[in-house]
């Protein structure tokens, strides 16, 4: 049995938010990026290499395959976390005076801008390659290959060969591996390292949005223990649960939830300036 089997709707939606604010910490926090001082024309990039790579492998848990019952091997059931999150504004469980509107808002404009395809053309590359991929496949390819070893990396040599077809070329899957890894970096090189910087906006911008839903929920949920503050000198806390969190599992986490509503997104908002890449649009 796996541990969302046994949780309720809104067990699991308290789940799917603690897990989506958890991954966004990890990535946009002063210890991975560096930001300028501009919050409406902020330039981010990554404090190094390795951050860089650790961002990326981050990011694709949002495009990856969920457990059961979130999964798609259900009927019904949800693909991905990003997918699943789309899900909650149309039946939220926290909703408050339409306080999920800008939870709804900045998970569409994420969506839509990972959605957006764009025509990549390496006319200096070894041979001259020109590919067509979503966003997201440029973060999937990224993500996978800087997660694992060179045995384990058939599904981004798949979306390479998919990507030559779609922008009008052809090329063999073996003939595809063995320029790989080059072409590999070039793609995190050229165009991921420029892409965190508009990521991070989006998904900023969806952590505040989660804190936003929720601070009306946690408004209810917190009390102060006057008898305990009193005989320990500082303040102590709890959190009413609502009807539906019923299970012990699904009240640690919605614990963990109201505490990471408690202690707010590190970064606050900020706005990036657009600019133009080899990927022909504007970022």
């Amino acid at each position: 049995m796996s541990t969302t089997e046994i949780l309720n709707k809104q067990e699991q939606e308290a789940l799917g938010l603690l897990t989506a604010r958890t991954l966004i910490k990890g990535m946009v926090n002063r210890g991975m990026l560096q930001f300028s001082s501009d919050i409406t024309n902020c330039e981010v990039k990554p404090q190094t290499r390795h951050a860089a790579e650790l961002y990326a492998i981050y990011l694709i848990d949002f495009f990856s395959d969920l457990d059961k019952p979130f999964s798609k091997k259900d009927k019904n059931k949800y693909s991905s976390l990003l997918e699943y999150l789309l899900s909650i504004v149309n039946n939220p469980s926290f909703n408050f005076e339409n306080s999920i509107q800008k939870l709804s808002n900045s998970l569409n404009q994420f969506n839509d801008w990972i959605e957006q395809e764009g025509t990549i053309d390496f006319t200096d590359f070894p041979p001259a390659i020109k590919l067509k991929m979503k966003r997201k496949d440029l973060f999937f390819i990224c993500g996978n290959a800087a997660k694992h070893h060179y045995a384990r990396l058939n599904g981004v040599n798949e979306r390479l060969v998919n990507s030559v077809k779609a922008a009008g070329g052809t090329i063999a899957g073996n003939a595809m591996m063995k320029m790989r890894t080059e072409l590999c970096e070039l793609l995190f090189e050229q165009l991921f390292y420029i892409h965190i910087q508009k990521a991070s906006e989006l998904l900023t911008n969806i952590a505040w949005a989660i804190q936003t839903y929720l601070t009306p929920e946690y408004q209810r949920a917190y009390k102060v223990d006057l008898e305990k503050t009193k005989d320990y000198g500082y303040e102590v806390y709890f959190f009413n649960y609502p009807p539906h969190i019923n299970s012990d599992l699904g009240k640690n986490i919605y614990w963990d939830l109201m505490n990471e509503v408690r202690a707010k997104p590190f970064i606050d908002r900020f706005t990036t300036y657009p600019y133009r890449t080899i990927w022909q649009d504007v970022i």
